[in-house]
């Protein structure tokens, strides 16, 4: 599993750019740190008997939210500049219509024609007034 996320993985993140694989390789190397924990939790804790149970269920509950939750915003923060169309995603802003394929897009409502390019970023997409 180690083996398929940091070899196979990052050789897919590195062929869409080098920002991708430097935010791949930060998630990866968080998540499989922590992955190797959880052998070790089990092994003082019903493996051994070492801790008690209830510092084993402290253990694991730090392991947990360090994984999940922690994990997660991680992910969102390396992610956050990230144009997703590189990716192959499309993804709207909020308020504008899906388009069909090689027709042009329309914002609904009042914000029609205002740009929809989050402050401190440039557009690169020419649609975008």
């Amino acid at each position: 599993m180690c083996v398929q996320v940091l070899v196979a993985g990052r050789f897919y993140a590195s062929k869409i750019g080098a920002d991708i694989t430097r935010n791949y390789t930060i998630c990866a190397v968080y998540l499989i740190s922590l992955w190797f924990l959880y052998p070790i939790a089990w092994g003082v804790s019903e493996g051994g008997n070492v801790i008690a149970p209830d510092s084993e269920a402290i253990f694991y509950g730090i392991l947990d939210i360090l994984t999940k939750p922690v994990f997660a915003a991680l992910l969102l923060w390396v992610q956050r500049n990230l144009d997703f169309a590189r990716l192959g995603l499309n993804v709207r802003p909020p308020g504008e219509t899906e388009a069909e394929p090689g027709e042009k897009r329309e914002v609904s409502g009042t914000d029609a024609g205002a740009d929809t390019t989050p402050p401190g970023t440039t557009s690169t997409n020419p649609e975008v007034v």
